[in-house]
């Protein structure tokens, strides 16, 4: 397998493994043509990919918060425009934690044991350790921000307003606050 210092996710990134290689934690990642590794934990990759879109895991988790509500293990928006939402399979902060592109998420299917299959887009399969009902809920949390949050930027209507007026606005050099001065137009 091809060994990578950096990446970005892209619309057919599928996931991100955890992989361990001399005792390093480095990330298998999953995309339309084949597998690679990339030697950066699976956190530090989602965050550069954040990063590289304009956010950071730290903002989008905030930004998941605030639109969700108060809650642990929020998918993130890796970015709207390119319909990149992924989430985690657990706490992002345990080495075995996987992330999922939400778009790729063809089927899941139970098996015992609390185990499940997931089916990608691609007819790629992974079987993880947690029960259907846990993943889809996983899922449905997604496509919940997912909705939410293209409700909030494609159903606002755009607005242009006309000025009424001129305003000089200045700071007196000894006060803390800046004085807005209405000029009278002509």
């Amino acid at each position: 397998m091809v060994n990578l210092t950096n990446y970005v996710i892209t619309y057919s990134t599928i996931l991100f493994l955890p992989r361990y290689e001399s005792g390093n934690l480095f990330t298998t990642v999953l995309d339309n043509s084949s597998p690679f590794v990339v030697e950066l934990e699976p956190t530090a990759l989602i965050d550069l990919s954040l990063k590289y879109y304009g956010s950071s895991l730290r903002g989008a988790g905030d930004g998941a918060n605030m639109i969700l509500g108060k809650g642990k293990m929020y998918p993130v928006i890796v970015n709207e425009k390119l319909d990149l939402y992924w989430f985690p399979s657990k706490s992002p902060l345990k080495c075995d934690c996987i992330w999922f592109a939400l778009h790729h998420i063809e089927e899941t299917i139970e098996l015992p044991n609390k185990r499940t299959q997931i089916i990608f887009s691609d007819g790629s399969t992974i079987t993880i350790a947690i029960s259907k009902m846990s993943f889809d809920k996983k899922i449905q949390i997604a496509y919940k921000l997912k909705g939410k949050l293209e409700s909030r930027t494609r159903g606002t209507p755009m607005h242009v307003s006309e000025s009424r007026g001129l305003y000089h606005i200045a700071k007196n050099e000894k006060e803390i606050n800046f004085n807005v001065i209405a000029q009278c137009q002509e």
